[in-house]
């Protein structure tokens, strides 16, 4: 795992983030991520709200990916807990800016049957600001025994999202 914590900028290129419990983190500072690959990381939870295997973009946080891959990442709640981002989730409150790169094969999967246990956006839960540009997003998934929505891309709360020249 990779925190980034502010106020400082951070530039992180060619690295690979595998296994761990989130890939990366980005708190109140502005970061690149070029030719970076998050993969495999997740998060199991019996209480709590989860979010964010692959990268996670807290309040405060500008941040920017381009030629990267965001693949295999899972967040499941087995306690009733809501469940977002498999392979991002942007915070209330952030931006993140995503270019020329493939998000894939992410998952978010509550567990529970309560209406409080619900997922949203496999590949990108957007709280906060997003635009993509030549992003390719497929075969994410967001399943809920509680509901679900955004199996690729979830727009919720204060976010918002500007997509161009992209594949969904």
């Amino acid at each position: 795992m990779l925190d980034l914590n502010g106020p400082d900028q951070a530039e992180v290129r060619g690295v690979t983030v595998t296994g761990g419990g989130y890939g990366v983190r980005v708190t109140n500072a502005d970061a690149l991520l070029e030719n970076v690959t998050l993969r495999e990381n997740s998060f199991v939870l019996a209480g709590g709200s989860s979010v964010g295997a692959g990268l996670r973009v807290d309040a405060g946080a500008n941040v920017t990916v381009r030629r990267s891959s965001i693949t295999g990442n899972t967040v499941t709640s087995t306690g009733g807990s809501q469940v977002r981002g498999g392979g991002i989730y942007s915070v209330a409150g952030s931006t993140l800016a995503v270019s020329t790169t493939t998000i894939a094969g992410n998952v978010v999967e509550s567990q529970t049957a309560s209406q409080l246990a619900q997922a949203y956006g496999g590949g990108i839960a957007a709280d906060g600001a997003v635009t993509l540009r030549h992003v390719t997003l497929s075969g994410n998934r967001a399943t809920g025994a509680g509901g679900a929505a955004g199996g690729n891309l979830h727009v919720g709360g204060s976010g918002s999202a500007t997509v161009a020249d992209s594949i969904i």
